[in-house]
Parts: structure tokens; sequence; C-alpha cells
């Protein structure tokens, strides 16, 4: 992908900067609802009587929830020129949940790693965590979800 931007000329580099604008717009109203979505949920099961079934049943609702709505809009405006109009969009959501599900556990690998293995702050870990995923998601999209054929 770094290869592409190098050697596609300005025009293509323009393209993906957009893209990733966009994409980036698209995942912070993502984070957006994801905190309704949990706080909503979180608070609406129960909390304080079972704290642990509450926070994991909020943490499944927020996450699939923000998850389909990401989807819905990078696919309509962030990736709308890559994808093939044959593929079925069923298709495209199942890849994209394969990828969110990748980030994920990217998230989850570094920051898990940067607070228990390095001893950084669990904060810091998790912003640093986010940048890297991110990333992977945004190539992973390119590469998986959304790649020609």
């Amino acid at each position: 992908m770094i290869t592409q931007i190098i050697h596609n000329g300005p025009e293509k580099t323009h393209e993906m900067l957009k893209r990733l604008f966009s994409f980036l717009l698209v995942g912070g109203f993502g984070a957006v609802v994801n905190l309704v979505c949990f706080s909503s949920a979180y608070y609406a099961l129960g909390w304080p009587a079972n704290r642990l079934l509450a926070y994991a049943s909020a943490f499944v609702i927020a996450t699939e929830v923000s998850i389909l709505v990401n989807f819905m809009l990078n696919d309509r405006f962030t990736f709308r020129q890559l994808h093939d109009r044959g593929s079925a969009w069923q298709a495209r959501c199942m890849r994209y949940h394969v990828t969110s599900v990748g980030g994920t556990l990217v998230t989850l690998g570094i920051s898990f790693s940067l607070v228990h293995v390095l001893h950084v702050p669990a904060l810091f870990a998790q912003a640093m965590a986010l940048v890297v995923a991110t990333v992977f998601n945004f190539v992973a999209h390119h590469v998986f979800t959304y790649a020609a054929g």
C-alpha cells in the first residue's frame, strides 16, 4: 500500500488521502456511537446488580452496533470507489467484520503488552494501540475488505 502511494502519482495520492480523512471521520463518529451504546446498555442492564455481566453485554452490543455503523458509512462514502458493484453487500459486511475483529485483537494485544510487559501507563498504551490498530484497519480494508476481484 505504501508503494501504491509512492508510485501512483499525485491524483491517486490525493484520492488515498481523501479516503484516509473520510475513514478517520467515520471512525471518530463510530467511537461516539460505541460510547453512547455502551453507556446506555451498561446502565440499562442492571448496574450495579451484576456489573461483570452488564459490562460484557454492553461491550458486545456497543462493538457490534459501532462496527455496523462504521461499515455502512465507510461502504457508502470512504470505499465506494473500491468495491465491486457485483460484490454482495453481505459479503463486504462479513469481510468488514473480520477486519474489525482483527483490529480489536491488535488493540488488545498491543495495549496489554505495553501495560503488562513494558509497564507503560494504561491510557498511553491504549492510545498507542489505537493508532496502530487504525493503520491496520485502513490497510486491511484496502487489501481485504474492498480488494479487487
